[in-house]
């Protein structure tokens, strides 16, 4: 971990960040990389992929993570970055798929192998990711979205975790 710091503190200072990875946690993304997908697509979605375009622009490797699309997905030379597929069927869905979710999850957290893994939503994960970068040494960042995300009174136990 040590040495993996001292590289990020070295390309920070030259401008350039190159080979840092990030990871962008963001289930409704897939449809920003396939035009075969005609779901709409929001706000923190659309953020996160101009972000990730500037990272790259400085020599960083975006990654995502996103829910399973409906449709087969395209290959990874197809994909203008590394995309990993979780089970986020409980959104929306039977809260009975979570603990099967949170494996899928965990794993595509780990097939990312970020040293930065970003989120703004959703929230509820915070605490996993949390657990997550704690367990490998890995940096969390929660990109805020509204005044409530300052609210000390939801953020459940997070400090004692990542503290």
């Amino acid at each position: 971990m040590l040495d993996s710091m001292k590289k990020v503190d070295s390309v920070q200072s030259n401008g350039r960040l190159d080979g840092v990875r990030v990871a962008f946690i963001t289930p409704w993304a897939y449809p920003l990389f396939d035009c075969r997908v005609k779901n709409a697509v929001g706000g923190a979605e659309r953020q996160f992929y101009l972000f990730a375009e500037s990272l790259a622009e400085r020599g960083a490797t975006p990654v995502f993570i996103v829910a399973n699309p409906a449709l087969s997905p395209l290959s990874a030379d197809e994909l203008q970055f590394p995309v990993h597929f979780a089970d986020f069927s409980y959104l929306g869905g039977s809260k009975l798929r979570m603990p099967g979710a949170l494996l899928s999850i965990w794993s595509a957290l780990e097939a990312a192998d970020a040293d930065y893994y970003l989120i703004k939503l959703p929230r509820h994960l915070l605490l996993v990711l949390a657990a997550f970068c704690r367990a490998k040494g890995k940096k969390l960042v929660f990109w805020v979205q509204s005044q409530q995300d300052f609210d000390d009174t939801t953020r459940h136990g997070l400090d004692k975790i990542t503290s």
